[in-house]
């Protein structure tokens, strides 16, 4: 990997490798550590400390962590790469006395985050009709509306039968029916997203207003100053970008506002039902990751900025 310090440090200090293992176990126990991680040197195993190993089975069969492709897990061959790579590594180490356990893979990308704003629904919506997660996607279609007929009617499409979702790759290629079309117009208008929620939301993803400045080159002392017209419009184009299951969004407000009326009072909507507000925010791709957070993290942050 190249040049290394503290390879060079150890190396001189310990002159064996080994003997710098039981060392650096050594400190673990005094620190009062208990489990040595997968991705540690496999010199640390079996000495005296419980270990775990990854066995990568999504990086073998497709998947990319840094680019956060996710692998056709429907598929034979990851099937069969599954079995192969559990087969082998299960049986060298099955008389390991140590071994805690096993890591399948690292960080897959199970939803929308840094590495790509879709979901997992959107990246099988997009594989070719021949591919078996595509397949398995219409099956789930399948299963949930029962009947075309029951399809067309939540999703306001015209299908012929469940086969027509194979050649679909995004869901705007099943048009837009006149009420998403008049809610659209609506939100374009009317969204006002409240300033404690955009507070809120610099908070979870940004930490500070040092790092607020740093990725927006604004200079603000603080985050009253940063409010100007201009910056509230960027980052309610950047909330917009984020994608969450409808479930959490309700739960979000729900915990937020307490009632549908009090959501539309600061939302400037007329929803009869959080299920209908929702539609608001799907349809300007605004799954806000404010409302979803807040439930976790509200009492929090005000905690700290008090």
């Amino acid at each position: 990997m190249g040049y290394s310090p503290y390879e060079r440090v150890t190396k001189e200090k310990y002159g064996d490798i080994n003997k710098w293992a039981k060392a650096s176990i050594g400190r673990l126990w005094d620190w009062n550590f208990n489990t040595i991680g997968a991705w540690s040197s496999h010199e640390t195993f079996n000495k005296g400390m419980p270990y775990t190993i990854i066995m990568n089975i999504g990086a073998s069969a497709g998947s990319d962590w840094l680019k956060g492709s996710f692998p056709d897990v429907f598929s034979g061959n990851f099937r069969n790469i599954a079995e192969k790579i559990a087969s082998e590594v299960c049986k060298s180490y099955a008389n390991e006395p140590f071994l805690f356990g096993y890591f399948t893979d690292n960080e897959l990308r199970w939803g929308a985050d840094w590495r790509s704003s879709k979901t997992l629904f959107d990246d099988f919506l997009a594989m070719p009709k021949d591919l078996d997660g595509k397949k398995a996607l219409v099956k789930t279609f399948m299963e949930v509306y029962g009947s075309i007929d029951k399809l067309n009617s939540a999703l306001n499409t015209n299908l012929k039968d469940f086969d027509d979702l194979l050649s679909i790759t995004d869901l705007s290629q099943l048009g837009e029916s006149p009420k998403l079309a008049e809610l659209s117009e609506k939100w374009k208008k009317d969204f006002i997203l409240p300033e404690d929620l955009i507070i809120l939301y610099l908070n979870l993803f940004y930490g500070n207003i040092y790092n607020v400045n740093k990725a927006f080159g604004t200079k603000a002392k603080d985050f009253d100053e940063l409010l100007t017209d201009d910056f509230v419009a960027m980052i309610i184009a950047e909330i917009r970008k984020q994608n969450f299951p409808k479930e959490m969004i309700i739960a979000g407000l729900e915990v937020i506002y307490g009632s549908i009326e009090n959501a539309n009072k600061e939302f400037n909507t007329n929803a009869k039902t959080y299920d209908e507000l929702v539609e608001y925010f799907t349809i300007a791709q605004n799954s806000s990751s404010v409302v979803l957070e807040i439930k976790k993290n509200k009492e929090h942050l005000l905690k700290e900025d008090s």
